[in-house]
């Protein structure tokens, strides 16, 4: 039993390249662009975010003398990551590692992704409630164009 919970709790690389391929692109989400493989692994060809993690944009360096983060930038990361939440939760998909590790910064001042989807969970509820929608959405479409005026 233990085995199993471990198993459902630990990144895997193909876990994760399967979750940035269900997540439509979005401008808060890493993307990505190609997978290529060879006989020993697999590479996830994503976007370049030279700004490198949030934790380092956040966590003062000894020799650094202005504050690390300033409360406007904090609230517009913020934004940005609460809208690619939601976009990830709009697809029934939970990130459940969100750290300061997890979000990469661009050189450009104000613009974050989410990234590492290797912990990612899948809502099943989500998937039925939308097949459950088209099947109901179809019958009536096709009843509709069947019924005399």
């Amino acid at each position: 039993r233990l085995r199993s919970l471990i198993n459902k709790t630990s990144e895997s690389p193909s876990h994760e390249l399967a979750a940035m391929q269900c997540i439509p692109p979005h401008p808060y989400i890493i993307s990505l662009q190609d997978t290529v493989y060879d006989a020993e692994n697999i590479y996830g060809i994503m976007d370049f975010m030279s700004g490198g993690e949030m934790y380092d944009l956040i966590q003062p360096e000894p020799d650094r003398v202005e504050r690390p983060l300033n409360e406007i930038d904090a609230r517009i990361y913020f934004k940005q990551l609460l809208i690619g939440l939601k976009h990830c939760h709009s697809y029934g998909i939970a990130h459940r590692d969100m750290s300061l590790e997890n979000v990469m910064c661009s050189n450009i001042p104000g613009q974050c992704k989410i990234i590492d989807f290797g912990k990612f969970f899948f809502s099943i509820s989500f998937f039925i409630s939308h097949i459950v929608y088209f099947c109901v959405h179809l019958t009536l479409c096709r009843r509709s164009s069947v019924t005399p005026p």
